[in-house]
């Protein structure tokens, strides 16, 4: 009698675990698209499994920006503590190391105008007792932007751009970035400086 009852419940629990096994994998295969799945190996070796997306690169940014135009990262109300104060700029850090690729920078506008901004960050290099552009890596590239104009219609507010550096050489020394906005008519130009040590 109990060799009867092992040899109905063996299959049963076999045929159990198998179809749990198929069940997971077919939940999984919902949670992730067929096409970001690639799987690299065979059954004498150990098999990797690389999940990617096919839009991404490696070599830039992954940053997702609220105006890519002008890369603006994101904005954000602004606090109460720079109420009263000039519309002013800071860098994240003050200190960068040799070559870095990009910089977050800060703007806070606490007047109540919504600011109007191009593309542009500008970055210059001191240099012989003067403030210069920083030599490119590829001196053929010319630069060049649109002249343009954009606004996020919110004011008192906190900016947040990402300021790529990748296409100038950064050696040690102290660097400087600024950024123009407009409050109606008036241009306002706002900068601050950093190091790279």
């Amino acid at each position: 009698m109990a060799t009867i009852k092992t040899g109905i419940l063996i299959p049963l629990l076999l045929g159990f675990i198998s179809t749990s096994c198929i069940n997971e994998r077919q939940q999984h295969s919902k949670m992730v698209p067929e096409e970001t799945i690639g799987i690299i190996g065979g059954s004498d070796t150990v098999t990797s499994i690389i999940i990617s997306d096919h839009a991404s690169r490696h070599d830039k940014d992954t940053i997702i920006y609220e105006l890519p135009q002008c890369q603006l990262w994101y904005t954000k109300p602004l606090s109460e503590n720079y109420k009263g104060k000039e519309i002013q700029m800071w860098t994240e850090h003050k200190v960068y190391w040799e070559n870095v690729q990009v910089i977050n920078v800060f703007v806070a506008n606490p007047t109540d105008i919504p600011l109007g901004f191009g593309r542009p960050i500008l970055v210059d290099q001191w240099k012989d007792n003067k403030w210069c552009l920083p030599e490119r890596k590829d001196a053929t590239c010319d630069l060049a932007w649109q002249d343009d104009a954009f606004m996020i219609e919110k004011a008192p507010l906190l900016y947040c751009f990402r300021c790529e550096l990748d296409e100038f050489l950064m050696p040690k020394g102290k660097y400087k970035v600024s950024k123009l906005f407009f409050s109606g008519t008036k241009k306002i130009e706002v900068n601050t400086t950093f190091e790279i040590k």
